[in-house]
């Protein structure tokens, strides 16, 4: 690779593990650990169809979350409005069923 006039000397330290890592991969491809260091982190902040996988996955769990939500409100309305159980104890119970606090619009 020619010297680019331009180019910054960029230098890290690595947890002893990851610099193993480091060292293996850079092995198996053939090339220093300054070099495959350097082209994992060209590919890491060019690599758009990467950047696009990560905003997709985030929107995926913002759905999920969302899904969830509306998921313990329906259980907590159905429980309540069959007469099953007090508003309190529906909550309660969709506490203990779902892992997490229920977070229902009331004002509504």
């Amino acid at each position: 690779m020619a010297k680019n006039a331009a180019a910054q000397v960029t230098s890290f330290r690595l947890p002893k593990r990851l610099d193993a890592k480091l060292g293996e991969a850079a092995e198996q491809v053939g090339v220093s650990r300054g070099t495959y260091a350097r082209l994992v982190v060209i590919e890491a902040l060019t690599d758009t169809d990467q950047a696009r996988l990560r905003d997709d996955l985030a929107a995926l769990r913002d759905a999920v979350r969302l899904l969830q939500r509306n998921l313990e409100t329906a259980v907590v309305a159905l429980l309540v409005d069959a007469g099953r159980a007090e508003l309190d104890d529906a909550e309660a119970f969709v506490r203990r069923q779902m892992g997490r606090p229920v977070t229902p619009d009331r004002g509504t």
